[in-house]
């Protein structure tokens, strides 16, 4: 995993503009989730089947001291302040605990009061939606992506984790990511983790989410990486290929040599004196260059070889 690539994709989420009420109402408890809140098996209980992620509460994502958002980086933090004071029309309370060599855990806190009377409130009209995923769905992965993300650099062997999550968002977050990229993610029960490691589906993931720099930068270095492994085999099979061919040219070469040995150039007709002739003096020649000097179709020279052979293995007494 990289840090540093990680850190850039979500800096660039973090600066994207916000959009509606909703949407960030999703993104914000996908936040949520990416910490393994406790409450996401209430939040969905509460919503019903078929909610969108809009619909979701949160106030049973909350613990006693409010809904308390902990993000990775001051970036985050800010986004985090912006998407509470979108979806739910107050300012939090923002504080930096310092962790281990440099590192830093930002806290952002709602009361409790805030979160249950806007819970109670109509969550408006979804947003239009045209081909593709929901937006709202899109949100919730990108809150995700921001709060519990690790994403391999380009170059690398392509892995995605998300989380950790309990196993009720881990489900929702995993036909989230089927409905948005078309692919059914991987789900790690004991680390909470879902992964995606396929290269097409992460940049597929990051372009969904509104990570354009981040998407250009893995899918340029995937699509080389795979072209160098494509050549690579190409060059593998042409390489089996040539010594396959030789090693039949030679096998050729031996079996004329060993008849014109034991009974001379009398043991082949005239048809097939002029290939045994050609092969035997043109030992590295491939089967199209003989089809060249020789001016007979392909499937006519194979033939013919075969003969050849055939009448050398009885020339010197073979079966």
């Amino acid at each position: 995993m990289s840090a540093g690539f990680t850190g850039d994709v979500r800096e660039e989420l973090a600066g994207l503009p916000l959009a509606s009420e909703r949407e960030a109402r999703a993104e914000l408890l996908g936040l949520v989730l990416a910490a393994g809140a406790v409450g996401a098996a209430g939040a969905l209980a509460a919503a019903g089947d078929g909610a969108r992620p809009g619909d979701l509460p949160l106030g049973p994502l909350c613990t006693p001291d409010g809904l308390v958002v902990a993000v990775p980086s001051a970036p985050v933090a800010r986004r985090a302040v912006a998407l509470v004071q979108r979806a739910l029309g107050v300012r939090p309370a923002l504080s930096v605990r310092r962790r281990g060599r440099g590192g830093a855990e930002h806290r952002v806190v709602v009361p409790l009061d805030p979160v249950r009377r806007r819970d109670a409130l109509p969550r408006g009209r979804p947003t239009p939606t045209e081909d593709g995923a929901d937006p709202e769905t899109l949100a919730l992965l990108r809150g995700v992506l921001l709060g519990g993300a690790a994403v391999s650099a380009p170059g690398r062997a392509p892995h995605l984790e998300l989380g950790p999550l309990v196993p009720p968002a881990a489900a929702l977050i995993v036909a989230a990511l089927d409905q948005a990229i078309g692919v059914r993610a991987g789900h790690d029960p004991g680390r909470r983790r879902v992964t995606l490691k396929s290269g097409r589906a992460i940049g597929d993931l990051l372009a969904a989410v509104g990570a354009t720099r981040a998407f250009l930068a893995f899918d340029e270095r995937r699509l080389r990486r795979e072209l160098r492994a494509d050549a690579t085999r190409l060059a593998n099979a042409d390489a089996a290929n040539v010594a396959r061919s030789a090693r039949r040219a030679g096998e050729e070469v031996a079996a004329i040599r060993a008849a014109v040995a034991a009974a001379g150039w009398e043991a082949f007709d005239p048809e097939l004196r002029d290939v045994a002739l050609a092969r035997l003096t043109n030992p590295e020649a491939s089967l199209r260059e003989l089809v060249a000097l020789l001016g007979v179709p392909r499937a006519t020279l194979h033939r013919r070889l075969r003969r050849v052979e055939e009448v050398s293995r009885r020339a010197v007494g073979g079966p």
